[in-house]
């Protein structure tokens, strides 16, 4: 099978994006027999990832529904159609798909910030919607996913509707974690 040379090929690139006859090559690598049934669906959606990471959404759809055809696990395949949706911006599909997949797998990477991010959208639309925000972004972070954007992010919500303490203590966590401020050698602390 030509899937594994795809992937090492796509791995090899990291974040190039293949262009010319690089992508040509590439595409050719897809056409029969690799179009052909998939024998390992799991295979199938680690390519649809690296062609979703060079923008051939086209070609990861057909190889997720090839997956899905093939027995690809459940929450694999949430995670693969997940990211499909978010890459042609196709709001409303991707939130269903990040939800299905925090459904089946609740302490999965990834999935509360992915629906957080796409429901930042939402803000001034549907009322509540900070409300879930802010609660996908705490799940984010208690499950160990946190970076300085999330807790800034989640600081800026919360001061924004009126949830000052909640600002403060992600601010103070944000300043403790990522700044190279010295509170020892300051006297605080």
């Amino acid at each position: 099978s030509d899937i594994p040379q795809i992937i090492n090929a796509g791995h090899a690139l990291g974040d190039l994006v293949p262009k010319g006859e690089d992508l040509e090559a590439l595409r050719g690598l897809l056409r029969p027999p690799a179009a052909a049934p998939l024998a390992d669906g799991a295979l199938g959606l680690e390519l649809a990832a690296t062609l979703l990471n060079f923008g051939m959404t086209t070609e990861a759809q057909g190889l997720i529904e090839r997956a899905a055809a093939a027995g690809a696990p459940a929450v694999m395949l949430h995670r693969a159609r997940a990211q499909l949706f978010t890459e042609r911006k196709e709001r409303d599909e991707a939130i269903a798909e990040w939800t299905a997949l925090i459904e089946l797998d609740p302490a999965g990477p990834g999935a509360y910030e992915a629906r957080a991010r796409l429901r930042m959208y939402d803000l001034l639309k549907k009322p509540g919607a900070a409300k879930q925000i802010v609660a996908d972004l705490t799940r984010a972070i208690e499950r160990g996913h946190s970076d300085e954007d999330l807790l800034l992010l989640r600081a800026g919500l919360c001061f924004l509707f009126q949830k000052r303490a909640a600002a403060v203590k992600d601010v103070a966590e944000y300043t403790l974690r990522y700044s190279s401020f010295d509170f020892a050698r300051q006297g605080i602390g």
